[in-house]
């Protein structure tokens, strides 16, 4: 893996990216917010735009994953999600599923340079809000992993990605410190959310 990720500078929204740059060293991609928090509906959509969902009740399709990432959503659903006052479910695919994951071998898309075996400090996973409710909360997300990572990383690795994304879609930003799994690059000190993460999703849903 590399050992120095580097990525392109843009506004705070890029925040949002979903993560993780791989290497040692836990850079971000843009400056950090002190309480890692999107504060609320913002109505914003498109790529790397924070916002929240819609309702505690969260579902999942998952679009011709693979099946090692299909296992490590499972488990971050079960294992850190679920227990906050948040609850996911498996979805059918319509215009309002909360969050649609796909996997693929991304290249340029929303602009960034993605992971791939020639360019390990690319970005592996994002999200971004397809569609609001009418008080400005995401409606529906559309997840990206990105499976030249996937597919060569261990199950560990695989499952922080899927916590990490989806605190993504609960309206949680990027972390520079903490043993939480918000925080940017890989290996992450964690799996989980910490206390701090979690009292943002607990009071907000």
């Amino acid at each position: 893996m590399a050992k120095s990720p580097s990525m392109k500078k843009s506004r705070l929204a890029a925040l949002f990216v979903g993560s993780a740059l791989v290497g040692a060293s836990l850079a971000v991609a843009g400056p950090a917010t002190a309480s890692n928090w999107a504060g609320g509906p913002t109505g914003d959509t498109g790529c790397d735009m924070p916002n929240v969902a819609d309702s505690a009740n969260h579902g999942y399709y998952y679009s011709s994953i693979s099946s090692g990432n299909t296992s490590a959503l499972n488990w971050a659903r079960t294992n850190v999600v679920d227990p906050t006052d948040v609850n996911t479910f498996n979805d059918s695919l319509t215009s309002t599923t909360d969050v649609v994951v796909y996997n693929g071998n991304y290249n340029g898309t929303c602009g960034y340079s993605w992971y791939t075996s020639s360019n390990t400090s690319g970005i592996v996973g994002m999200v971004e809000c397809e569609s609001t409710t009418g008080s400005d909360k995401c409606e529906s997300w559309t997840m990206r992993l990105q499976k030249p990572f996937t597919d060569v990383v261990a199950s560990d690795w695989r499952q922080a990605l899927a916590v990490h994304e989806s605190g993504h879609t609960l309206g949680l930003l990027h972390r520079t410190s903490g043993a939480t799994v918000m925080r940017t690059g890989y290996p992450k000190p964690s799996r989980y959310f910490d206390t701090h993460d979690a009292n943002h999703i607990n009071g907000y849903y």
